[in-house]
Order: structure tokens, then C-alpha cells, then sequence
């Protein structure tokens, strides 16, 4: 064996190991903690909102989005969900709302111009 197939030799025991392990343990985290499924859900009477929420990561995306609107990502207990919803200045409501693996957990409205509606706790 060359001195580049040693230096690779680790990589294909570590994939299997890798891709083994992801099927063996199916809906498992990291440290054996069940998966979670975490849907960000905004709805209201305007037609468009503000919209930034927090990533598995810890990255924030910010967007202004066409209501209703959601997005799905998968967390772990004891991670943080936020979702910031700000109405973009008409008469009318917003919702935001925090699902977890389907089931309705946090939800907070507001209603006026320039309103803003924070749903944010700890995954349990």
C-alpha cells in the first residue's frame, strides 16, 4: 500500500461505522436523546410578515414570507426554538406557532401595525 492509501485507510472503517450506527440507532440524537420534530408554523389576517427563526446550528434565517408559512427541521430536548414573527405595518394579526412532532406546544399572537409575536422555549 502507497503512503496515500495509509493515510486513507481510517476513512472506509469510519463511513461504515458511521453510516451503521445512523441506521442502528434510527430516531436517536447524539448521547442516545430521541430526535425531535420541530415545525415553525406563522399564520394571520396579513398577507406577509417579517419572519426569523433560529436553526438546529444556531443560525437565524430572516426572511419576509407570504402567510400562512412553516418549516420543519429536526432538534433535540434541551435545545432552544425561537420564532420572531413581526406584522410589516397593516391592520391585522399575526401567529406564531411551535409544533413539536406535530403537536401544537407554544403559540403567541399579536394584533396592529408593526406588532410582534415571540414564541421561544427549551425543546423538552
Amino acid at each position: 500500500m502507497n503512503a496515500q492509501g495509509r493515510q486513507l485507510s481510517w476513512l472506509v472503517p469510519c463511513l461504515a461505522a458511521l453510516l451503521l450506527g445512523s441506521l442502528a440507532c434510527g430516531h436517536t440524537g447524539w448521547l442516545g436523546r430521541p430526535s425531535v420534530r420541530l415545525t415553525y408554523r406563522v399564520q394571520g389576517s396579513v398577507s406577509e410578515a417579517q419572519v426569523l427563526y433560529r436553526t438546529m446550528d444556531g443560525h437565524e434565517g430572516e426572511r419576509i414570507e407570504f402567510l400562512p408559512w412553516q418549516t420543519e427541521l429536526g432538534t433535540l430536548p434541551g435545545e432552544e426554538a425561537y420564532l420572531y414573527v413581526r406584522n410589516p405595518g397593516v391592520a391585522g394579526t399575526v401567529t406564531c406557532s411551535l409544533l413539536l412532532n406535530g403537536k401544537p406546544w407554544l403559540s403567541k399572537t399579536c394584533e396592529g401595525n408593526h406588532c410582534v409575536a415571540i414564541c421561544k422555549g427549551r425543546v423538552p
